[in-house]
């Protein structure tokens, strides 16, 4: 008889992340579980060295985030910190801090995760505000993917094309014409930032160690990492070949990110010996990740904008032209990689499926599981098309919860009332919807996520779109089984059964049977691979 080395037993346990089962234990040898079950029938696999602990609270599969920038966020938490500030006061005097331990000419690089709608002003700095805070030190302020902040000296120093001619970038003006530092643009945002200094490898190591405890601590084991350079995909890769990493990272690789890379990435896919798939225990890379529009304000709309920045584009910009999208999109068609879209709003999703028909055409989608991701703003004529390709979605209620005050704003109230509607993906896709965050762009804690998606409230704009909430459930089983199937991990992780990883979080309340806890309910124990990641005190009796 094969004895287990740790039993763990719960109030109840949850395998499926659906039903909770009371008095059921999980018995677990090395880094899979041996047998899960009633407390009782577990004895047969107790021997004399089986650790036996008992955890107050619902024993969950680990979550995993469907869409999470591990490295963007962990570097974020190394970064100047904005995401308190309630004032462009505030952010000046973060600013501030940071060009007084600056060395000479070191740049200031503030952390993504923060949002103007959270300042009593209402909106960015400028970069004449950034300039008499930095001190003489260029400043570069970025929030999320799709937008920055420059100081002057970060404008010339980056040599910031001014002229508005940079496809699918909008230079933020005065009314005199003249730039207020404000640059949207996800391909540009993301140029300018490779035109900083390098981050050494001894940073970026530092930076995923210590996210990934901030990770534990929520409850997450596993997460897809979407839109990777191939020098951070390796980086990952020989991180988990190591052993150093306490989730399993699911790496798509941003292949392009605006036409002038599409020849590019065409010629790559069919390279020999160039970058492909892997899967290994605790990494791999299965998708490419693309983008056809951007966020609140980047959105591509059927509709004009309520509140557009730039009056000259009031639909907004696609990222990539129709052209390139279907361009990539057959050619990936024609290998075996997955690929997943990011696409806010209803034009950019009917770009999206335009492309994704064309690939079909090219080699069938079935089966492949190819991605809109986010999907944010869908209309009723896209599930039949969504459904006839097999796609699925991942979606990010964190999103609605930290920006439905922007999205109010540019959209107005009808339309930002739609924003991530939940329940509409589970009645109209037939395959598993996977559950994520997006962090840093919104928060990266699963039990926030789940609390909203259940009440659809919001950090400043109240209960959005009430008609649109799932069940706790519902919601579970999105951030765990639904987004192992999202990135081809359903054999591995994602529920609790004899064979899989054991990756387990528990929960200081049953939220299954008493969902009115979950805002007062806390992660308080982690496990990946058999290993306790995460224990708050007085966890276990």
């Amino acid at each position: 008889m094969t004895h287990a080395d740790l039993v763990v037993t719960a109030d109840a346990v949850a395998p499926s992340a659906t039903e909770a089962q009371p008095g059921f234990g999980v018995a677990i040898r090395g880094s899979r579980v041996l047998a899960v079950g009633p407390a009782a029938g577990l004895d047969a696999v107790t021997g004399p060295d089986t650790v036996v602990e008992h955890r107050p609270g619902l024993l969950l599969p680990g979550f995993f985030d469907s869409h999470n920038h591990m490295l963007m966020t962990g570097m974020g938490m190394l970064s100047p910190n904005l995401g308190g500030c309630k004032s462009i006061a505030g952010v000046l005097d973060v600013v501030r801090a940071a060009a007084e331990h600056a060395g000479p000419g070191q740049w200031i690089v503030t952390s993504p995760a923060w949002h103007e709608s959270s300042l009593a002003e209402q909106r960015m700095p400028t970069a004449e505000e950034l300039d008499a805070a930095g001190d003489g030190h260029p400043v570069f302020m970025r929030r999320g993917g799709h937008n920055v902040v420059l100081s002057t000296l970060a404008f010339r120093l980056l040599d910031v094309d001014v002229t508005g001619s940079e496809p699918g970038a909008t230079i933020i003006r005065r009314a005199d014409g003249s730039p207020t530092g404000h640059i949207v643009g996800t391909a540009y945002v993301a140029r300018l930032a490779a035109g900083l200094p390098p981050v050494p490898e001894a940073r970026k190591r530092q930076a995923l160690a210590h996210v990934a405890d901030a990770y534990a601590r929520a409850g997450i084991t596993s997460l897809v990492e979407p839109g990777l350079a191939p020098d951070d995909i390796d980086l990952f890769r020989r991180l988990g070949e190591e052993g150093v990493l306490r989730q399993r990272v699911r790496m798509m690789w941003r292949i392009a990110a605006s036409d002038r890379d599409i020849d590019g990435a065409v010629r790559a896919l069919g390279e020999e010996g160039g970058l492909a798939p892997f899967r290994s225990e605790w990494t791999s890379l299965f998708g490419l990740k693309l983008g056809a529009d951007g966020g609140v304000e980047t959105g591509f709309y059927r509709d004009a904008y309520a509140h557009p920045d730039d009056p000259a584009y009031p639909h907004g910009k696609p990222l990539l032209s129709p052209d390139a999208l279907r361009a990539i999109c057959t050619a990936a068609a024609a290998t075996n990689w997955h690929v997943g879209v990011h696409c806010v709003g209803d034009a950019a999703i009917d770009t999206v499926l335009d492309a994704f028909e064309a690939a079909d055409r090219v080699s069938s989608l079935a089966d492949r599981r190819w991605s809109l991701i986010h999907m944010m703003y869908p209309r009723a004529d896209h599930w039949p098309r969504a459904r006839r390709l097999a796609l699925t979605v991942t979606a990010q209620q964190p999103l609605q919860f930290a920006l439905a005050a922007g999205f109010r704003q540019y959209l107005g109230a009808d339309r930002a009332r739609d924003i991530e509607p939940l329940q509409a993906y589970l009645a109209e896709i037939a395959l598993p919807v996977g559950g994520g965050s997006d962090s840093p762009v919104a928060p990266y804690e699963p039990l926030v996520g789940i609390s909203s998606s259940v009440t659809r409230s919001t950090r400043a704009a109240g209960v959005v779109g009430p008609e649109w909430a799932i069940s706790v459930g519902a919601a579970l089983q999105m951030y765990t089984s639904a987004s192992a199937w999202c990135a081809f991990e359903e054999d591995h992780t994602g529920v609790i059964a004899p064979g899989m990883a054991a990756d387990l979080t528990c929960l200081s309340a049953n939220i299954l049977d008493a969902p009115d806890a979950l805002g007062d309910t806390e992660v308080t124990w982690t496990m990946a691979g058999g290993q306790v990641t995460y224990a708050s005190e007085g966890a276990a009796r």
